[in-house]
C-alpha cells in the first residue's frame, strides 16, 4: 500500500497508481467524476471509487482517508487486498463476482461498514470477527460454497437483510431467529429440509425455498382448509338431492294426468264427432302419451 501521504491529493495518489501523468498540477483533480466511476467530496477528497476504472494488481491500493463507498466487482480478486482493510470510514464495500475464497479476519477492522457484498465467490467459511461489524444492515454471502452459519452472527445488532442464497447450508443457527432487526433472510437454494424449521417461533423473515413456517399457523390453514372443503362437499349433496326431489315430484305430477275421451266423459250421450274433431282428440292422447313416456 502506498503511503498516508497528506502532501498529494487524492486524484494525484490515484493516478499515479493507474499509472496516468498528471502533466498539470492545478488539475490534479480532474478525476472528480461521476461518469468516470470516481466521486469526490466538496473538499476533493475521494469517497467514492467503481471498479470500472481499476484493472490492475491491488496490491499497492492508495490509501484514501475519507472513502466510504469502494466497488471492487469483477476482477478476478482471489483475496481481499489488505489495504483496503485500512479503509475506515467505508460504509459500502462491494467485492462481488472475485475468487475470493477467505474472508480476513481484517474485516473487523471496517467497522462504519454498513453494506458488505461478497456474493459469487468462493467463500467456504465465516469468520467470527466478521460479526463484530456493529453497524452492517445488509450482508450478501450468496452464491458461495458456504456450509455453516456461526451463531456469532447475531452479535449483528442492526442487520436488516441477510442473503445465504446459493450456497451448501444445510441449518440455520436458532440465533438468527432472535435477531430484532432482521427482516429478510433469503436462503433459497440450500440444502436446508423444508421441515427443518418448522418448529421456530418467528419465520416470517425467511425468504426462498426451505421456508420456514410458524407450525401452529400452518395447522391452522389445514384446519380451515378442510372446514372450507366440506362445506362446500354439503351443500354439492344438498344440491344433488333438491334437484333429484324436483325431478320426481315433476314427473309424478305428470303421471297424474287422465287423459278423457269424448265417449268416457259422457257414456250415455251418443256423441258423434267429425273427422277434425276426432284428429284433435288423437293428437292430445298421442302428447300426453309422450309425456307420460318421458
Amino acid at each position: 500500500m502506498s503511503g498516508k501521504s497528506e502532501d498529494e491529493s487524492d486524484c494525484t495518489k490515484l493516478l499515479n497508481f493507474l499509472n496516468k501523468d498528471d502533466d498539470d498540477e492545478d488539475d490534479s483533480n480532474s478525476c472528480c467524476n461521476d461518469n468516470s466511476g470516481i466521486i469526490c467530496d466538496d473538499d476533493n477528497y475521494i469517497i467514492s471509487l467503481s471498479s470500472e476504472i481499476i484493472n490492475i494488481d491491488l496490491e499497492d491500493f492508495p490509501y484514501f482517508s475519507k472513502i466510504e463507498n469502494l466497488n471492487l466487482t469483477n476482477l478476478s480478486l482471489e483475496e481481499i487486498p489488505y489495504s483496503i482493510f485500512e479503509f475506515t470510514t467505508l460504509k459500502i464495500l462491494d467485492l462481488s463476482k472475485n475468487n475470493i475464497s477467505e474472508i480476513p479476519s481484517e474485516i473487523q477492522n471496517l467497522s462504519e461498514l454498513k453494506f458488505l457484498n461478497l456474493a459469487s465467490n468462493h467463500i467456504e467459511f465465516l469468520p467470527i470477527e466478521m460479526f463484530n461489524l456493529k453497524n452492517l444492515t445488509i450482508l450478501d454471502l450468496s452464491d458461495n460454497n458456504i456450509k455453516e452459519i456461526p451463531p456469532e452472527i447475531q452479535n449483528l445488532s442492526n442487520l436488516e437483510e441477510l442473503n445465504l442464497g446459493y450456497n451448501r447450508i444445510k441449518k440455520l443457527p436458532e440465533e438468527v431467529y432472535n435477531m430484532p432487526g432482521l427482516q429478510t433472510i433469503h436462503i433459497n437454494n440450500n440444502e436446508i429440509s423444508p421441515t427443518e424449521n418448522n418448529d421456530k417461533k418467528d419465520c416470517s423473515k425467511v425468504n426462498g425455498n426451505g421456508r420456514c413456517e410458524n407450525k401452529n399457523s400452518s395447522n391452522l390453514y389445514i384446519i380451515i382448509g378442510s372446514i372450507i372443503l366440506g362445506g362446500v362437499i354439503v351443500i354439492l349433496i344438498i344440491v344433488l338431492i333438491v334437484f333429484k326431489l324436483v325431478k320426481r315430484n315433476k314427473s309424478k305430477r305428470v303421471r297424474e294426468i287422465t287423459v278423457v275421451s269424448y265417449g268416457e266423459a259422457f257414456p250415455n250421450k251418443n256423441v258423434k264427432m267429425d273427422k277434425k274433431e276426432k284428429d284433435s282428440k288423437l293428437e292430445k292422447e298421442f302428447l300426453f302419451q309422450n309425456i307420460l313416456n318421458d
